[in-house]
């Protein structure tokens, strides 16, 4: 007897109650997944294997079901946990409508009429010729090209000779021309022009003026270079094309579909735009050159972004997020959970659990979760420490194909196992392939934490890497050496001469650097800094300075007092309202400015106000 195909699907009752069920059906795969109870949420199951299903399917709930060892109960909390997953999904899908538009330059009349023949009636073509003479196109005698974004900026100058306000068409420039080189309409044939100016001369109206030019400068998304020109070209030629080129221009001429996978908080990215300094490993690691630094920080350009989970993997404070499981929803999600000490966490995306369902439906294994995550290359050691710290003592992750190619991701891992072996003799992390994926590999490890942290938030990876770190610290006992070249941890420095103007504090959105108010000191939390240097280059009287830390301890988390200051007193009021050292400084820079006066720069602002306005009345 043929069995069917089963799983589990989320309901919800006539109350609203969340129930789950054993479903069994016959599954044909490429048609949808259906399913003939009510009020169905969510199901286990595959979607590339059922497109156009109506309902969520969720290969996490599939291999929960078939493979692990779980109750009831339990795959309850974990379809609840992939129903929230699922309605906290941020990304934002869209269809980009194709721009018609090409400039088309060459310096060949005929080629820019055969151009025009063969495509005028698909593209909207704007035609420059470089020499010659024509009544279609303008013959331009300046060409520039910059790259725009989108696209490019072309800036050209041609000739204007003609004020065809005030000209009456009376004939007598062309008649006045010894080299007949202004034709009926008007046009002048610059090549066999000698500038002698007679035709300017005979024209009553100084309607001809032999030497104007005009400027245009418009943007357009492609360019097409007909014949062997020798042009200056942007260095990002991606949408310039030559003449043999043509096809592959017309293959770009087509709507697609954008998916925001990658979305970016500049509320926390250690990149300042208004300084142009900062942290840009996003920047570096981009091998499509989908990011790119501008005055108001990191930007992305959706259009070349292909999702390969570079700049979210290398990205230190959680600026950079994957929108399809971002920071915070893994936290809840790991936090819910509910799996026992030393439990296994076997991660991949859906083709990878798919592959793994077929080969091993129908077996169990204990203590393991298995989790789709779309890509593991968006995976940091942040990540991979997160997972080890809510409990997990091996992580498995599921990678073929390119996957396992990536540098990016095998740096993240070996991170991870560095710490992980340093602190406690073994491997936390395993990448491997679904061909090598084997159930008895995955014996039971005793997990060395004794507590494990589910109360870390979302905002900022370097405070959370710190809770981990510490508590990892505290189980082993030991210190991390760290070499230089695998982590990114630094200590600032400060040297005499803080003024406490406080700049570095504005740009530090990790909150590594930190004031009190009531003491006016100046605070450093090395386990919050992710080393991007801002507050080095900010600093007016160039002070503080940035080593890199080559053993965690325990006493690097701690806190550290950089400066201190006495604080200024109004003179008015007795109010604080700043600095002594920042005050003494503007009074020793203002002292050789005779015309400044200073008498009221020792009060705060509602006292200065209060004086200055009695000094008027007096």
């Amino acid at each position: 007897m043929k069995e069917n195909f089963s799983t589990r699907i989320l309901c919800s009752d006539s109350s609203g109650a969340l129930l789950l069920k054993k479903y069994d059906t016959s599954l044909t795969p490429g048609e949808p997944f259906s399913c003939e109870e009510n009020r169905v949420i969510l199901s286990g199951g595959f979607g590339s294997l059922s497109p156009e299903t109506t309902q969520i399917l969720s290969p996490t709930l599939q291999l929960n079901s078939d493979i692990g060892d779980f109750s009831e109960k339990q795959l309850l909390t974990i379809a609840e946990a992939e129903l929230k997953r699922n309605q906290s999904l941020t990304i934002n899908n869209y269809e980009v409508e194709v721009d018609p538009r090409v400039c088309v330059i060459a310096d060949d009349v005929s080629l820019l009429d055969d151009f025009a023949d063969t495509y005028g009636g698909l593209l909207e073509i704007e035609p420059l010729l470089l020499k010659g003479v024509s009544t279609e196109y303008p013959v331009i005698t300046e060409l520039s090209i910059e790259e725009a974004d989108p696209g490019y900026r072309v800036k050209y100058r041609k000739h204007a000779p003609i004020k065809f306000d005030v000209c009456t068409y009376c004939g007598e420039c062309g008649r006045a021309c010894p080299e007949k080189c202004i034709s009926p309409h008007l046009h002048i044939d610059f090549s066999s022009c000698t500038y002698c100016k007679e035709c300017e001369k005979v024209c009553k109206y100084k309607a001809v003026d032999i030497h104007s030019v005009e400027e245009t400068v418009f943007r357009i998304p492609a360019i097409i270079v007909l014949g062997k020109l020798s042009i200056e070209l942007p260095e990002n030629k991606k949408m310039i094309f030559q003449g043999n080129q043509v096809s592959a221009y017309l293959k770009t001429l087509y709507s697609y579909e954008i998916k925001e996978v990658v979305c970016h908080n500049n509320n926390i990215c250690q990149y300042s735009g208004r300084l142009g300094i900062g942290c840009g490993r996003c920047v570096d690691s981009c091998p499509h050159g989908a990011l790119k630094r501008n005055a108001q920080g990191i930007a992305i350009d959706h259009v070349l972004c292909e999702a390969c989970g570079n700049c979210v993997a290398v990205c230190p404070t959680g600026a950079m997020q994957n929108g399809n499981f971002k920071d915070e929803d893994l936290l809840k999600y790991l936090g819910a959970h509910g799996m026992a000490e030393g439990a296994k966490l076997v991660i991949g995306g859906e083709s990878e659990l798919h592959t793994l369902w077929w080969d091993y439906a129908g077996e169990r294994l204990e203590s393991t979760l298995f989790l789709e995550y779309d890509s593991i290359r968006f995976l940091s050691y942040y990540h991979l420490l997160t997972m080890f710290s809510h409990g997990f003592s091996k992580i498995v992750l599921l990678g073929n194909g390119d996957i396992r190619e990536s540098k990016v991701l095998a740096g993240q891992v070996e991170r991870a196992n560095a710490i992980s072996n340093a602190l406690f003799s073994y491997d936390c992390v395993q990448l491997i392939s679904t061909a090598e994926f084997l159930l008895q590999d995955l014996d039971k490890t005793a997990h060395p934490l004794t507590g494990f942290l589910n109360n870390l938030t979302g905002e900022n990876r370097k405070e959370n890497l710190s809770h981990i770190l510490q508590a990892m610290l505290s189980a082993s006992g030991k210190e991390l050496s760290v070499e230089e070249s695998m982590f990114d941890f630094t200590m600032i420095t400060c040297s005499e001469g803080c003024t406490h103007c406080f700049a570095c504090l504005n740009e530090c959105k990790t909150r590594a650097l930190r004031t009190d108010e009531n003491s006016l000191t100046l605070d450093y939390a090395a386990g919050l800094c992710v080393g991007c240097g801002v507050c080095v280059g900010v600093c007016p009287e160039k002070v503080l300075g940035m080593k890199p830390v080559t053993v965690i301890d325990n006493e690097f988390f701690t806190e550290k007092q950089l400066a201190k200051t006495e604080p200024a007193l109004c003179k008015g009021c007795g109010k604080v309202f700043g600095t002594r050292k920042a005050l003494d400084r503007v009074m020793q820079i203002l002292s050789s400015k005779e015309a400044v006066n200073t008498d009221h720069f020792e009060y705060c602002g509602e006292c200065r106000v209060v004086n200055l306005f009695e000094a008027q009345k007096t």
